[in-house]
């Protein structure tokens, strides 16, 4: 946790040694707002001088109750479209947090347990977004690209040459970019994405995920771009 006060390297070093995506800001015990790895690049891009805690945070922030259930956790991020969420409690006081990194790990556990019609386990299909889906090629504008990306939205575009995923451009990525910043998707992508088949139990693929520390996986059927699961698709299927 940091202080409204504290300086935003404050944030950014404990994020580090934390290996965490998220900050809760809080004054006496309760929260008062949240502060996000993207929200550090986003100022580190606009070069703002020696900004506070309050300078970034997002306030009021969104919450949950720690006897609300996961489905409802889900649906809350879902609709806000943001990836974490305090548990705080009557008083705002924290008790904790839950991310999207916690709701994939308890939809693996679910799907593990569930069974369809056929009495296997859930395919990646009955959870990704399907084709047609919005790609870009290689050669496609950094600027272009991060327009598509706020306007559809999402967080992840897949960067396909001759119908084949070479490769996938994040947000993160292209707030990431240095300096010289990148022209083009080519540039900024993350090259050779891991891909999972249709079929693959969708357990697994939120395995994979999480171990690798992965926010998407293309979906391919021979070689063929046929959709992309995301950490949103397995809160959906909580909610």
């Amino acid at each position: 946790m940091v202080d409204p006060v504290d300086t935003l390297d404050v944030a950014e070093a404990l994020m580090f040694l934390a290996e965490a995506r998220h900050i809760p800001v809080v004054r006496d015990g309760r929260l008062v707002g949240v502060i996000s790895a993207r929200d550090i690049l986003r100022v580190q891009a606009q070069g703002i001088e020696k900004p506070h805690a309050r300078d970034v945070m997002t306030e009021p922030p969104v919450t949950v109750g720690p006897y609300e259930s996961i489905a409802a956790a889900a649906r809350r991020m879902l609709d806000h479209r943001i990836s974490s969420l305090p548990v705080v409690d009557e008083e705002d006081l924290l008790l904790g947090i839950v991310t999207s990194t916690d709701l994939v790990r308890a939809a693996v556990d679910e799907l593990r347990e569930t069974l369809d019609d056929d009495g296997d386990s859930p395919p990646v299909a009955k959870l990704m977004t399907p084709a047609p889906l919005l790609t870009v090629e290689p050669d496609e504008r950094l600027d272009v690209v991060e327009l598509l990306m706020k306007q559809r939205p999402c967080r992840h575009l897949p960067v396909v040459e001759n119908r084949n995923v070479i490769g996938i451009v994040s947000d993160r990525d292209i707030l990431e970019s240095g300096s010289p910043p990148p022209r083009n998707a080519r540039e900024a992508m993350t090259r050779s994405p891991r891909t999972v088949p249709p079929t693959l139990p969708a357990a697994e693929a939120g395995s994979i995920m999480l171990s690798e520390r992965f926010g998407a996986l293309p979906v391919v059927r021979d070689g063929v771009l046929v959709g992309i699961v995301t950490e949103a698709d397995y809160m959906e299927w909580l909610a």
